[in-house]
């Protein structure tokens, strides 16, 4: 199970690698490139399903995704209808300021996460950061399946 995870942040660090984006009027979050991995993509209702979400900065300026005591990588999961629930809302985070807040230039930051959703359905599950004092930033979709049962 670690290799896997691991292959797949190897090749989630090899694609932000290759990514490039020009400056715009976003400023640093311009520069700012998300990828989320979501596995398995089909679960049975009360399955597990491991989210990594990877930030990289490419722009030569530090960017505050600390909005929160969460970490500066969320998790959002939208419905079949499109109502979207940010996965840390309502959770209590201690608040010592965590790595994946400040993305330094040049740096990429991984947080994982562990979701266990309560509906069957179809799921679209993306990583954002919420730039301080800027947008808040997507990475595009992954869709996870939730079966009554196998």
């Amino acid at each position: 199970m670690y290799m896997r995870g691991a292959a797949r942040l190897g090749v989630a660090i090899g694609l932000l690698g290759v990514t490039g984006a020009c400056g715009d009027p976003l400023g640093p979050a311009a520069n700012l490139t998300l990828l989320v991995s979501a596995t398995p993509g089909v679960v049975v209702l009360g399955d597990t399903v491991e989210l990594t979400g990877v930030a990289y900065n490419g722009a030569s300026a530090t960017i505050d995704a600390g909005v929160s005591c969460a970490p500066g990588i969320r998790f959002t999961v939208t419905n079949s209808v499109g109502s979207e629930t940010d996965l840390y809302d309502g959770l209590a985070f201690i608040c010592p300021r965590l790595d994946s807040q400040d993305l330094e230039p040049g740096e990429t930051d991984v947080v994982e996460w562990r979701w266990v959703p309560n509906a069957v359905g179809e799921y679209t599950v993306r990583s954002t950061v919420m730039v301080k004092d800027g947008p808040t930033v997507r990475s595009r979709g992954r869709l996870v399946r939730v079966l009554a049962q196998p």
